[in-house]
């Protein structure tokens, strides 16, 4: 079994400017992700109504507007959206909030982008990537009935399907420069050139055959890197001309991955159960990986995208970048416009509440926090929105505490008769600067 190893660094002192440190971009609005391209970082937020996309180079500078979609009155209100760049050419794909359809907007760096077209929803996991630029356009998934296509839209709306090969799992489709990638039958990985359709390699899987792929990934070299489960998970690639996919490390709860100039980056858990990271490893042929970078901790990681050089990655709160070095690495989320506090819930289906000192009990977890305390505020209602009580707690960072939120005598007794659990949790963190960010009902 071949396990990662390296030594972080002591971690430095946050430089924003320089992209050297984590920085924190802002926080999550719609789903967006920040997206790395030709040596430009893309990120967007909600400007007015409208998904605004900025753009400034990765390693540091003037960030400006590179592109900006307004959702037509006629198409509903914006819910939320998606990012994809290519060199010279970015699109969104905006979820609005009535109806099962999204509609598609692209066009070059600079300018207004053209409505293209609406398209049927895609991926149901809001983690699993659907919609990416290259050189001729765009490739979406688009649910057709019960099954996930593969749709390619060129610059004046103009739609083909990508014919996937047979066996395919087009939930793993990845898709870099002109080619695109998809796990076949848990035996392989073909490769298709967009342009034409025709698949142009195929790779077995290897020590990964039969495992179920979570995430798959094509750098604009060739090179492919997966994760995949099969009651433990491994992280495994297939460096250019390799013959079959090669094992980096196995472990548990393996997520998003990118490969990108011999490296990989991936999402592992953050030393807790219910934490996750994002990690950056270099493959070394005669042992082990080397460990180049790992973020702080949060409760689940939303995105990922990596050029090699530099990791971008949105969390459940808010987007990151960060240069894929160990002196970058951290656990706690850097001062901006974030929360920094991060936390993992857990409460009870059916829960106890004792005769003496009645309360209704919930696991909290401190993930990360600026301190080595995550600040809580916990308050408990009825399904009608009564308030059954409150509590004002502080967990230490990394520990899971058994917290209970006291309850009236005769809130209690009712609780006690009801059928099923007619109760649920809003808890807010509390930054030592006042940030504070609301999570539930739960």
């Amino acid at each position: 079994m071949r396990w990662l190893v390296g030594v972080l660094l002591a971690l430095a002192v946050t430089a924003p400017a320089m992209a050297q440190d984590v920085e924190v971009l802002g926080p999550i609005g719609g789903g967006q992700e920040p997206v790395l391209t030709g040596g430009t970082l893309v990120w967007s937020r909600e400007d007015d109504g409208r998904v605004q996309v900025l753009g400034r180079p990765v390693a540091g500078g003037t960030v400006t507007e590179v592109a900006r979609a307004t959702l037509p009155a006629s198409d509903g209100r914006l819910a939320g959206w998606r990012v994809a760049a290519a060199p010279g050419r970015v699109g969104v794909r905006v979820f609005p909030r009535e109806g099962n359809r999204q509609v598609l907007f692209g066009g070059p760096f600079g300018s207004a982008l053209t409505r293209l077209r609406s398209t049927p929803n895609g991926a149901v996991m809001a983690t699993d990537r659907d919609f990416w630029a290259w050189a001729g356009g765009f490739v979406t998934l688009e649910r057709s009935g019960k099954t996930l296509q593969a749709v390619v839209t060129d610059d004046r709306g103009g739609t083909r399907v990508l014919a996937l090969p047979a066996g395919a799992e087009p939930r793993t489709l990845a898709v870099s420069a002109t080619t695109a990638a998809v796990a076949v039958a848990r035996e392989r990985v073909d490769v298709l050139d967009i342009t034409s359709g025709a698949v142009i390699r195929s790779v077995p899987l290897g020590e990964a055959r039969d495992y179920d792929v979570t995430s798959l990934s094509v750098a604009a070299d060739g090179a492919l890197a997966l994760t995949a489960d099969s009651g433990s998970d491994v992280l495994a690639w297939a460096p250019v001309g390799a013959q079959q996919f090669q094992v980096v490390m196995t472990g548990d709860r393996f997520g998003l991955v990118r490969v990108a100039d011999g490296r990989i980056a991936f999402v592992e858990p953050g030393g807790r159960t219910d934490a996750a990271r994002p990690v950056v490893v270099e493959p070394r042929a005669d042992g082990e990986p080397t460990l180049l970078f790992r973020g702080p901790p949060a409760f689940q990681i939303e995105s990922l995208d990596f050029d090699g050089t530099h990791v971008a990655w949105a969390s459940q709160a808010c987007q990151f970048v960060a240069k894929a070095e160990p002196a970058a690495s951290t656990v706690t989320v850097p001062a901006g416009p974030c929360a920094r506090t991060e936390i993992s819930i857990t409460s009870f289906a059916t829960p106890e509440i004792p005769r003496r000192n009645p309360s209704l009990p919930v696991y909290v977890r401190c993930l990360t926090a600026p301190t080595a305390r995550c600040r809580l505020d916990v308050r408990a209602y009825t399904f009608e929105g009564k308030r059954l009580g409150r509590l004002r707690t502080t967990v230490p960072r990394g520990a899971r505490r058994l917290l209970r939120v006291p309850l009236g005598r005769r809130d209690a007794d009712r609780l006690r008769r009801a059928d099923d659990n007619p109760t649920y949790f809003i808890i807010r963190t509390i930054d030592p600067d006042g940030k504070i960010r609301r999570l539930g009902p739960i």
